[in-house]
């Protein structure tokens, strides 16, 4: 699984090449001139930033700008007028801290979203067009991770994969023998930001416009992230149907 720029890691063993390593969702190997060892207190920061928008840009001086994607934590070092600064940690052969600078314009804010079924909504529908990437090997998202990330701006801190994420929250499931019309009936239960979780794959629902289905996820077909509406009198919705096996809602 691909780790985000900043994410807190547990070294677990070194061998000078490779570091043996976990975060809250994954544990496996990553290159130690990746990885830069800081003092715990530094992710405990009690005034940081969120990144809630698809991604967002940090200005360096004399140097490329670094770009943070959403559900990112970064502990604030200042606050000005119209920019923060926050201290990023720099890989390579000379790690070391920097200051970069992010524009109060772009999406980010200090402190976790307030949820609400519709936030969710609304951060969820800001990553429509960006790459599909199974296990976010070149920085896309897959279903898992985007449902990850998008609850990590309110500060939930959901697990990495389907078959994990599927035991949290309040849920409905699909008895195997259920008609069609049943599925329909408690699909109409839904409320807009609910997960839909079939074998594999998961989906946000947006809700039910007239005879179709609405719902928006990262998609492998497609090859991006992207939403989806079904006429529920033809066949691709109806195999929709009969794939669920589950509703969550988390709150």
């Amino acid at each position: 699984s691909g780790i985000p720029s900043q994410e807190p890691l547990r070294i677990i063993s070194d061998n000078g090449q490779w570091l043996l390593a976990e975060t809250y969702y994954a544990r496996g190997y990553v290159p130690a001139d990746q990885v830069m060892r800081v003092e715990e207190k530094y992710l405990r920061s009690a005034v940081f930033l969120t990144v809630t928008g698809c991604r967002v840009m940090g200005e360096r001086s004399g140097s490329y700008p670094v770009w943070f994607p959403m559900g990112v934590y970064l502990p604030l070092e200042q606050e000005l007028e119209n920019r923060y600064l926050v201290r990023v940690a720099q890989g390579g052969s000379k790690k070391h801290w920097e200051t970069v600078s992010i524009a109060k314009t772009q999406d980010i804010i200090k402190g976790y979203a307030r949820y609400s079924a519709l936030a969710v909504v609304k951060l969820a529908k800001k990553q429509i067009g960006h790459l599909y990437d199974w296990g976010g090997r070149y920085g896309g998202l897959d279903c898992s991770a985007l449902v990850m990330m998008v609850y990590r701006c309110f500060g939930w801190f959901l697990p990495r994969n389907t078959k994990q994420q599927q035991s949290i929250g309040t849920v409905f499931t699909f008895r195997r023998d259920m008609t069609l019309q049943e599925r329909l009936t408690a699909l109409g239960h839904a409320q807009p930001g609910d997960l839909l979780y079939m074998p594999g794959h998961v989906a946000i629902w947006l809700g039910k416009k007239g005879n179709h289905l609405q719902v928006l996820h990262a998609s492998f077909t497609a090859g991006e992230i992207c939403t989806l509406s079904m006429n529920v009198n033809h066949k691709n919705a109806q195999e929709f149907l009969f794939k669920l096996e589950k509703i969550n809602r988390i709150s």
